[in-house]
């Protein structure tokens, strides 16, 4: 087996599958309100991140047929933004229903939210590559009439040959219901405005994202964080300081309230490198001022729900037997 990939792992626990198909979980890379994401290899050692999608996702058909094309579509989009998709199924659910999975290439490098929780904001020639690459990924699902609806933190991925953008495709289809039931620990950066029963996520919406993952990059802050916080973002505008001067126009273009405000993603792509060939202009300096993360790096991450769970369990048993032995000693047992 090949040496362990660069990026903070959890050991699997009873609930995580020991393998996934033809694929063997070699340990956690994180989960949210889509499912969880382990890293796994195959029989020849290969390393990929397979994602086991929630039932809530999947258990209705209908659902998971609209998952299944989303996933097909994104695999046919060709945008190296992306990491390549290379395999789909589903397992059995417990429940008479399936859990879809899907399987891409492995990034041996740590997600934007789990780097900024360790090592703070990035430097700004990573934070300008960044905001390039997310448009880039978001320009090419766009033009091919899809959104990607689920960005957050942890699905940018910072790679040794620049950062990706993961999860596209399995994305939800009541935004707004969705989003409400993230972390409230978490960085937010989706669309207050965005969505709701029956509304599908629009271009625009990604587009948020955008100038909220930026923001985070390169000042540690989350463009939201609670009501009083939309309420503010939408009264006074968002808090610039900190962004590199060139990318405060786009962030705050981006973050406006009304989405027919917002410029596209082509748009930020061309502005941000300011080039007839954007593409090419993004390839170029990525070769020319990305490099690998320094290693070894000692990464914290943020505890999961089941983490949380099973510390509180964890400490509700130490304090029982500590009860008891001190019932014991007054007893005189």
């Amino acid at each position: 087996m090949t040496s362990l990939p660069r990026r903070p792992l959890r050991p699997l626990t009873a609930t995580d599958p020991e393998r996934v198909d033809g694929y063997r979980c070699r340990g956690l890379i994180g989960g949210m309100n889509l499912g969880y994401t382990y890293a796994a290899t195959d029989e020849a050692g290969r390393w990929y991140a397979v994602k086991v999608l929630s039932r809530v996702l999947t258990e209705d058909p209908r659902e998971a047929a609209r998952i299944r094309r989303g996933l097909e579509l994104v695999g046919r989009v060709g945008c190296p933004r992306l990491p390549p998709l290379v395999a789909t199924g589903s397992l059995p659910s417990g429940t008479g229903g399936e859990r879809l999975w899907y399987a891409t290439s492995y990034v041996p490098g740590p997600d934007l939210g789990t780097l900024v929780h360790a090592t703070g904001p990035l430097p700004e020639v990573r934070v300008r590559l960044v905001a390039a690459v997310l448009a880039e990924a978001l320009a090419d699902l766009h033009a091919a009439d899809l959104t990607h609806g689920n960005l957050s933190v942890f699905n940018v991925l910072l790679g040794p040959d620049g950062p990706l953008v993961c999860d596209a495709g399995p994305g939800p289809g009541d935004y707004r219901e969705y989003h409400e039931t993230v972390d409230p620990a978490l960085p937010l950066v989706v669309d207050p405005n965005a969505g709701g029963p029956g509304r599908p996520v629009a271009p625009a919406h990604d587009v948020f994202s955008w100038g909220a993952l930026v923001l985070y990059a390169a000042t540690g802050r989350s463009a939201v964080e609670s009501d009083e916080d939309r309420e503010r973002l939408w009264r006074e505008g968002v808090d610039l300081s900190g962004l590199p001067e060139d990318l405060r126009g786009p962030v705050e273009e981006a973050l406006r309230r009304d989405p027919r405000e917002r410029p596209t993603a082509a748009e930020l792509l061309s502005r941000l490198t300011g080039a007839a060939h954007p593409r090419a202009a993004v390839r170029t300096a990525l070769a020319a001022h990305w490099s690998p993360l320094p290693e070894p790096l000692r990464l914290a991450h943020h505890p999961s729900r089941r983490e949380h769970a099973r510390g509180a369990l964890l400490l509700f048993a130490v304090l029982a037997a500590l009860a008891l032995v001190v019932a014991l000693s007054v007893l005189g047992l």
